[in-house]
């Protein structure tokens, strides 16, 4: 990430709601969720079916797809297993050109779990897919990643919602993998320094973000979960067309994300010359966590992230 000032406004666009205040956005009927995907189109059907359970299982009906095309590529090196890609004017998710038939996926699934990879396959990686994208609308957001750990918490909470949550299966699967891999899982519960997509944690990442919003759906109620997705932005939106180094603000709003002074002053300071761009972007990861410390605060009402680190652990053994 690198604050290049010339493709950043000085300040953000900003989105004048939050949580439970916001318009609501009626959930797209089935005719108006347009996937190009003539290849697997059988695949598509059941994994927006599958969608639309959990989002009434979550009982959320603020949501919708924006038009997307799934694209086959001819992977170079390791085989893409679902990606999405923001570009101007359309949202792509892309997978290796094997999984264009099912008989060559079944070959590739077959290959990666050979590898020691428990890959579940296209329908259930395109459902966490098109949960990262239907966020947006949740949140009322544009393209907004959260921080990483609420992000994949999110999508793999949708992604393993039928139609009853399996909350008792994610606290096991937390339980289970603080006992055997107790260095991972703990980093993944230190609240106050964001992952990264560079550490590979990949499955911790996952089922600690999916129990954490279990955690605060359980205890709180849905709006607060979607309250803390909302707080929780990583520092920039998705755009996969610009070149590399460029930066897309986030929309941050100073009247949903508490620390939004300090993130617009970053832009203030590269304009000015103050700070380098490489500077900026090290200090916007520290504001990620700040920005994550003061919405998991807010959100649960605790004084602090170990007391509430500790409550969450004892939700986990209950």
């Amino acid at each position: 990430m690198d604050f290049e000032t010339p493709n950043k406004p000085d300040v953000p666009e900003k989105e004048k709601y939050s949580g439970a205040d916001k318009p609501e956005l009626q959930q797209s009927p089935e005719a108006e969720i347009k996937i190009e995907c003539s290849e697997r189109q059988e695949v598509v059907d059941r994994a927006i079916f599958e969608l639309k359970t959990a989002f009434q299982t979550l009982g959320i009906e603020n949501w919708k797809l924006p038009e997307i095309k799934i694209k086959f590529v001819e992977s170079e090196g390791e085989a893409v297993l679902g990606r999405v890609e923001v570009h101007k004017g359309s949202i792509e998710i892309t997978y290796d050109q094997r999984f264009s038939s099912p008989e060559s996926e079944a070959t590739l699934v077959e290959e990666l779990r050979q590898s020691g990879k428990n890959y579940p396959g296209m329908q259930q990686t395109l459902k966490h897919e098109l949960a990262h994208v239907a966020m947006w609308s949740v949140t009322g957001l544009q393209r907004q990643s959260a921080t990483r750990l609420v992000d994949e918490g999110w999508a793999s909470l949708l992604e393993n919602t039928g139609e009853s949550l399996p909350t008792e299966q994610s606290k096991s699967a937390v339980k289970q993998g603080l006992s055997e891999e107790p260095d991972v899982f703990n980093r993944c519960l230190d609240f106050s320094k964001p992952i990264t997509f560079e550490e590979n944690l990949n499955a911790a990442e996952y089922k600690t973000g999916q129990a954490l919003l279990f955690w605060v759906h359980q205890k709180l109620g849905r709006a607060k979960m979607i309250e803390l997705i909302q707080k929780s932005p990583s520092p920039e939106r998705r755009n996969d067309d610009l070149a590399e180094g460029e930066f897309d603000a986030a929309a941050i709003d100073d009247e949903i994300h508490a620390t939004a002074p300090e993130y617009f002053k970053l832009f203030e300071k590269v304009k000015l010359g103050d700070i380098t761009p490489e500077e900026a972007g090290r200090l916007a990861k520290e504001w990620e966590g700040k920005q994550f410390e003061s919405a998991l605060l807010e959100v649960t009402g605790f004084q602090n992230l170990e007391q509430l680190r500790q409550e969450f652990l004892k939700w986990v053994n209950e």
